[in-house]
């Protein structure tokens, strides 16, 4: 009552101030009346475009009549419209139909009763036996216009208004705010993702089936809809942060890239590493590529996933595979650094081994994405929407996304290393560089795949130039993505990044191109790889941090037996 009441005073105030015929102008252009084509339809005029395919000066009684009905529950009704102007089977034995027709036809009766002689009885019955006729005009355009594919984006940087410009004048002037998202590559990647989803839909339905869950879910406002998986898309520049593409989801205004926060799985795995690398100890030495993890014989004082331990490796083994006990070793080795990690990743891990590998660790697709900006310089780069903010022609400078250094930069540089053995033979993605069409040396890149607890499925590909990280879903759980369906970071995340990079190296090569640069504290040295020591000759090449060599290897000695 309390909140009608101010209510009906601000309805007062603007009918005083501006008369009803305005009051209702206002509200006839920004009434929501609902998505279509992945543009969601604001104000008469916008829908009359979109639905009937004309203006709204050019429509007919029963247009109106329509377009009036449409108003109470456009989203309920436009899936009566999409459905062939029916209820569906389901949705009538639970009675929660929303007849368009029939609401049309209640909208031309109210007109008849409040002005009978301007619409007679005769044009309201005329009207009535018209039926409905939809275009979705964007729908049937070849191309999709920019709006249509960033939306969440869209939405995202008017949530994040920097806050220089708020402060940047104490009087009104003129702001201009530039953003960082690349157009051509932002509607490709929401075509690479609508595409993927569509084709997951087969293999979601069989999961549903095999686990006895429903493959239907009631929504709120009456539809009957498929579970639908969902995928995020997030491309980052890491050397200042700047977002250049996001796709939030497929068919929703909820955004799965930013407001989401889902298990990341194995992709943790890296930051525990980063900081085990910098100063950790493993079994009484420095952790480096070299340290072998033994889950046969080492003990950890905590609680490790019993599942995937692996088996004896070295580090850039260990974490190519994803072995669980390596990393919880790493997180032990560490202190388990949960504020690291979590500041890096917007997360809030457990002090426990098992945050290592995820648990506990939710996070946002785009926080995650950020993280991974540690590796091409050590800096860690907070996303932005931005490129530039001027006020009254003044460039501001945007002060709260300058990189800052969080790492040794000699660490986030070994362990982006071994990260490229994720996508090599024997690793976890070992056919991405073909996917991608990046089998080339040259192009250097490193990754990591995670599979959750229950039904998410990451991976994360960067390079010295850009950060791309994607994520496919179950938003309710059900069903479950199963590794033993099929289902994995490699295998289900990773076709659609692959795409998206295939499409890069093509549209923007310079995303792809450059070098890692070597700090100058890391040095290469021979070891033996079985036993983790440092060697003279033989052996093979391994970086490490000045100081934190592994000890040289002990000389074998061969004992002859003779009669």
């Amino acid at each position: 009552m309390r909140r009608k009441l101010i209510d009906c005073q601000l309805a007062f105030a603007l009918e005083s101030e501006f008369g009803k015929e305005a009051v209702f102008t206002f509200y006839a252009n920004s009434v929501p009346l609902g998505p279509s084509g992945g543009i969601d339809i604001i104000g008469i005029e916008a829908a009359a475009r979109e639905y009937l395919g004309h203006s709204v000066m050019e429509v007919q009684l029963e247009e109106a009549a329509t377009l009036a009905a449409l108003i109470r529950r456009p989203g309920a009704f436009l899936k009566f419209v999409r459905n062939g102007y029916r209820c569906e089977d389901a949705a009538i034995r639970l009675g929660i139909c929303r007849d368009l027709t029939e609401r049309r036809d209640w909208v031309l009766d109210r007109m008849h009763e409040d002005r009978p002689n301007l619409y007679t009885k005769a044009s309201i019955n005329s009207a009535k036996a018209k039926p409905l006729r939809f275009v979705f005009a964007s729908e049937n355009d070849a191309e999709k216009p920019i709006e249509a594919v960033s939306r969440n984006f869209i939405r995202y940087a008017a949530k994040n208004v920097p806050n220089e410009l708020e402060t940047a004048s104490g009087r009104p002037g003129e702001s201009v705010t530039i953003t960082t998202i690349d157009a051509p590559v932002q509607k490709k990647a929401f075509e690479i993702v609508e595409r993927s989803m569509k084709s997951l839909q087969t293999r979601v339905d069989t999961a549903c089936r095999k686990q006895h869950v429903s493959c239907s879910v009631i929504e709120s406002d009456g539809g009957i809809e498929k579970v639908r998986p969902q995928a995020a898309l997030v491309a980052i520049d890491p050397k200042n942060g700047e977002i250049l593409a996001m796709v939030g989801g497929i068919g929703t205004a909820f955004n799965y890239a930013t407001d989401a926060r889902r298990d990341p799985g194995s992709c943790l795995k890296p930051f525990f590493a980063c900081k085990a690398v910098e100063s950790g100890s493993w079994q009484g030495e420095p952790v480096t590529p070299a340290s072998i993890f033994d889950p046969s014989k080492d003990q950890l004082l905590g609680r490790c996933a019993q599942n995937h331990l692996g088996r004896r490796a070295g580090l850039r083994e260990a974490l190519a595979k994803s072995y669980n006990f390596a990393a919880c070793g790493l997180a032990a080795s560490a202190g388990i650094p949960v504020d690291f990690v979590g500041a890096l990743t917007g997360s809030d891990p457990r002090i426990e081994l098992s945050s290592a590998i995820g648990e506990s660790g939710e996070t946002t697709l785009l926080d995650l994405a950020a993280g991974y900006t540690i590796f091409a310089q050590g800096k860690f780069a907070s996303p932005t929407p931005f490129r530039a903010v001027y006020k009254d022609g003044v460039k501001i400078d945007l002060g709260h996304v300058r990189p800052r250094t969080v790492v040794d930069p000699g660490a986030a540089w070994i362990v982006a290393d071994m990260l490229g053995s994720v996508i090599e033979a024997g690793g976890t993605a070992p056919n991405f560089r073909k996917q991608a069409g990046l089998q080339s040396v040259a192009y250097r890149l490193g990754a990591k795949t995670g599979t959750g607890q229950t039904a998410d499925l990451t991976i994360v590909v960067f390079s010295p130039s850009v950060v791309v990280a994607v994520r496919v879903s179950m938003p309710m759980n059900k069903p479950e993505l199963r590794m033993s369906d099929g289902f994995s970071g490699a295998s289900t995340a990773g076709p659609i990044a692959a795409e998206f990079l295939k499409y890069i190296k093509h549209a923007r090569p310079d995303w792809l191109g450059g070098e890692f640069a070597r700090p100058s504290n890391v040095v290469t040295r021979q070891i033996d790889r079985e036993r983790g020591c440092q060697m003279v000759t033989g052996g093979i090449a391994e970086f490490f941090l000045v100081g934190r060599e592994p000890q040289m290897c002990e000389p074998t000695v061969k004992i002859e037996v003779t009669k």
